[in-house]
């Protein structure tokens, strides 16, 4: 049992991700990134998620799901799908991360059925795992999905159940997914989940995280700490064997593990995971741009080709040419047009959490020193336990404001934009190189503009080679390398100057000089290989960090550079290919935007197949056959006036509350099982003071959400189907109030709170306060202390009909 926790309470110093000088006015005014009505279906309607793709195979009999068990080899799958493992030494590799009490839906599956009070064991026991995925794929002559910040896992083992949320290309949205029996032994059952009840936290449609010092998690040392001595004692210091299928073991017999997570990790892990939902929620944003502001297919080559150059130049920017300035123009225009106020993009952050700082008592006895209390009621202890509760101004349901807006396209010295920028991330440095190596390999003597020369030093001692040369002012070349032992040397910096490019020799290289394409081409940090090719010859080799062909910033193609070993005399061809890179889109634009979506992996397949790349490996996206099943979505009607309070929950509640997990409480029954008015209203009468605290919070200010609860139904879910906050309150939450009365007496709240310790005469003043007053002035342990919406039993004497 954990006696204190003295979390860190300092944050990083990291950066707001948003601009704090905006309002809510300017909020209200802005265009949101990704809207209410898009993408509330559960199932997909083009398409499917990065999940299937990687997690299903194909048989004798079709297509059909291959997930395995147990976790570790989840992780496995993924570390081998993008060529890199789970790394603690340099953070790279799938991160890893475990939230022993965390804030997801499966956060009270440790403790669920279990009676052991005042003991927090439970949570480090089984607790959750996350894994995401923030950097992209690391094999060659290969077109892959590209899981960097597009593919999340969470896994509860006493749950069962794993947690998926992954993209999906062709519809440009993040999918939630659910595995189902996901244990030894058993079938594990993929579907798509009840979307609504997905984003009533993700709200951004998109992965969630907390801020930093990220105090729910193991980069926590203290929680870390607990983990490894919960954990050791549940199952020995056990080496891991070679089957990678222990639940806890010790990596080469020094490093915890859990299911393949480690146990200790530091908060470098979990700050990239973070900066990886932060990305992750950026998506929409360009997905929005493209589908908007650049829709017409002159636009969408000219950007398409703006990005490989910008890929091409390894971020640093392009020199555009006439049809690229007109769609870099074209965007901006259409930005301020479309959306007036701005983009709004919403907030992937909820608050750093120590949960065990949260848990609030009667009392003025702290969390951490539980273990000590002897006048609190051990079942309201028990009860707080078992929720894993979290305050209100912790809790992911509340509404969060957008973090930022972008007012325009953001153009910028270096001839980008926001859009183009975005976009050009969805691809991989491996589908950069593969293009890039095509176009150098069709290069031709009509593509040459320009040729320049270098005179050279060359000394060589064995195998080390050192060159110092210098070219004429006008279409010369001039660099220094060391090139030890006949590898690969370092250029720190290239110089070219020529007149066919119709650049300025001697002017200065600043960013408006550069990109205005005034200074001849400068290039810094390079690779360079000296390779002779018989004993008069030698040829030089210049490459980007990474391998990407040396190109200009117009996306010119610098070859080799031949080397007279006589004469000392270096030749270098500069190769204009911008007709070839335009052909080749021109001639596949109908398959490379065959999507609506800007598809990265449709664009690449496309180009690919077009260059026939020989012994490609390439991810198989036809999912035909593959079942599709959704989880729990519900149908429901639209609300009107007419409805009674009954219909009224029907018609809201069961969106979220007719589920087969049980989270949150399914008083609205499970939607594999026919349930009847009768039946349904026996479960709404377990918790009716339960569901009426939640209800008559929207009476009470915000500030008091902390001493109580936030109110339901939760901001999001109103805001989603479209119901202003004060007609819901006059109109519908009267009657289900009505409703809901009608189905208890004080006297049934009373007798419940007598039976929790509480005074016979306390216990009642707290029940007309419930149940009379317009915002209950009882705090949140009241609350604790009501009615479950759990089924074990219901009432003997019912009220329903």
């Amino acid at each position: 049992m954990i006696q204190s926790f003295g979390f860190l309470d300092r944050d990083l110093n990291r950066a707001p991700a948003a601009a704090s000088d905006w309002t809510q006015v300017d909020f209200d005014h802005a265009t949101a990134a990704v809207s209410l009505s898009e993408f509330q279906n559960s199932k997909p309607t083009v398409g499917r998620s990065y999940f299937d793709m990687i997690f299903s195979k194909k048989d004798a009999s079709g297509m059909t799901y291959d997930i395995p068990y147990p976790f570790n080899k989840i992780i496995a799958k993924l570390e081998d799908y993008n060529g890199q493992k789970v790394s603690l030494s340099d953070s790279s590799g799938p991160k890893v991360v475990i939230f022993p009490m965390g804030r997801s839906l499966q956060r009270n599956a440790a403790v669920a059925g279990l009676n052991q009070a005042f003991s927090f064991d439970p949570y480090f026991r089984f607790p959750r795992v996350v894994v995401g995925i923030d950097e992209e794929p690391k094999y060659d002559n290969a077109v892959l999905l590209n899981l960097k910040n597009k593919f999340y896992i969470g896994f509860n083992e006493r749950a069962e159940i794993l947690e998926v949320i992954s993209y999906n290309e062709e519809s440009g949205r993040f999918e939630y997914q659910l595995v189902h029996d996901y244990a030894s032994g058993k079938a594990p059952k993929a579907s798509y989940a009840n979307r609504s009840l997905c984003l009533s936290c993700h709200q951004n449609q998109t992965p969630i995280f907390s801020r930093g010092p990220w105090s729910e998690s193991n980069a926590n040392p203290q929680m870390s700490d607990e983990l490894k001595k919960k954990l050791d004692a549940s199952f020995g210091l056990i080496t891991c064997g070679p089957n990678n299928d222990q639940s806890y073991c010790y990596k080469d017999g020094k490093f915890p593990q859990y299911f393949g997570a480690p146990i200790k990790i530091d908060q470098s892990i979990s700050y990239k995971f973070d900066t990886s939902t932060d990305e992750a929620n950026l998506t929409h944003a360009y997905q929005k741009g493209w589908k908007e502001l650049c829709s017409d297919p002159a636009c969408r080559l000219s950007l398409l080709e703006a990005i490989l150059l910008y890929r091409f130049s390894s971020f640093d920017g392009i020199i555009p040419d006439t049809g690229m300035k007109m769609m870099l123009l074209q965007i901006d225009q259409n930005w301020k047009a479309k959306y007036p106020g701005g983009l709004s993009i919403a907030s992937p952050n909820i608050p750093n959490r120590d949960p065990m700082k949260d848990i609030a008592t009667p009392s003025t006895v702290s969390a951490g020193s539980l273990s000590t209390v002897k006048s609190l009621d051990q079942q309201t202890v028990q009860q707080l336990l078992t929720q894993s509760r979290i305050p209100t101004e912790f809790e992911p349901l509340l509404p969060r404001k957008p973090l930022d807006i972008w007012k325009d396209s953001g153009f910028d010295s270096h001839q980008t934009n926001r859009l183009l920028k975005g976009l050009a991330n969805e691809f991989t440095l491996t589908d950069i190189k593969m293009f890039d190596q095509w176009l150098a390999k069709n290069k031709s003597p009509d593509q040459v503009i320009a040729e320049v020369t270098s005179q050279c030093q060359i000394d060589q001692v064995g195998k080390d080679v050192a060159l110092t040369c210098a070219g004429p002012a006008t279409d010369g070349f001039s660099f220094d390398a060391y090139i030890p032992n006949s590898t690969m040397g370092q250029v720190s910096q290239l110089s070219i100057t020529t007149s066919k490019l119709n650049c300025d020799p001697v002017a200065t290289q600043m960013d408006q000089n550069r990109y205005s394409g005034k200074s001849c081409p400068q290039f810094t940090d390079l690779n360079v290989t000296f390779t002779k090719i018989n004993p008069n010859t030698a040829v030089l080799v210049f490459h980007r960090p990474g391998g990407l062909n040396l190109r200009t910033l117009h996306g010119f193609y610098i070859a080799e550079a031949t080397v007279d070993l006589t004469t000392k005399q270096a030749r270098l061809k500069i190769y204009n290919q911008s007709q070839v890179i335009k052909s080749v889109l021109s001639q596949t634009q109908k398959e490379l935007f065959k999507t609506e979506t800007f598809s990265r992996f449709q664009i690449m397949t496309t180009l690919m197949k077009f260059a026939q790349v020989q012994g490609m490996r390439l991810q198989n996206g036809d999912m035909t056959g593959l079942e599709m099943r959704v989880e729990g979505d519900v149908s429901v009607n639209d609300l009107t006036s007419s409805m009674s309070g009954f219909d009224i929950m029907k018609n809201t509640c069961a969106k979220c509350h007719q589920n087969n997990e049980g989270v949150p409480p399914n008083f609205m029954g499970l939607p594999i099982v026919k349930t009847t008015d009768y039946d349904q209203c026996r479960r709404i009468e377990q918790c009716a003071p339960r569901l009426i605290y939640r209800l008559k919070m929207r009476n009470c200010n915000q500030t008091d959400f902390q001493k109580k609860k936030n109110p339901m139904p939760p901001d999001f879910f109103l805001q989603n189907i479209h119901m202003p906050k004060d007609i819901w309150m006059k109109g519908y939450a009267a009657k289900v109030l009505t409703y809901l009365m009608s189905l208890i007496s004080e006297a049934d709240v009373a007798k419940v709170l007598t039976s929790h310790g509480m005074a016979a005469n306390d216990a009642m003043v707290a029940a007309q306060d419930i149940l009379r007053s317009e915002c209950p002035n009882s705090n949140s342990v009241i609350y604790d202390q009501l009615p479950k919406c759990e089924f074990n039993e219901f009432k003997n004497l019912t009220r329903c009909h």
